[in-house]
């Protein structure tokens, strides 16, 4: 979290986001349980900080505010680029697969044929 105060802004959600790499409830989840645990701790300077950050996360069901089109843009994309990472994955794996078939079915013909 010694970090987190130096970004910009101060305790960013979406570069929390990026190194939580869960999906948008856990990682909302887990960022407002940690900016809360960090209230605890922090200097007077940096709890207004982060009554900030909460303020502005809280403002992601606000249809009227920036961060509410931010936020559901960001996963929006996030959600699109999982997807199609999962989609080539599958391509490859169906590719390998059919062509260690081909390849299995083609030596099975060579040694029927050379018998």
């Amino acid at each position: 979290m010694d970090a987190a105060i130096s970004l910009q802004p101060p305790y960013d959600y979406f570069n929390f986001a990026e190194i939580c790499h869960k999906d948008s409830t856990l990682t909302s989840t887990q960022y407002l349980t940690l900016i809360n645990k960090e209230l605890c701790f922090v200097s007077k300077k940096h709890k207004s900080l982060l009554q900030n950050a909460i303020t502005v996360f809280q403002s992601r069901t606000n249809s009227t505010t920036n961060f509410y089109e931010y936020y559901h843009n960001y996963w929006r994309h996030r959600y699109e680029e999982n997807n199609l990472i999962n989609l080539q994955k599958r391509t490859r794996e169906g590719l390998d697969e059919t062509t260690s078939n081909v390849v299995g079915f083609m030596v099975a013909t060579a040694k029927r044929v050379c018998l």
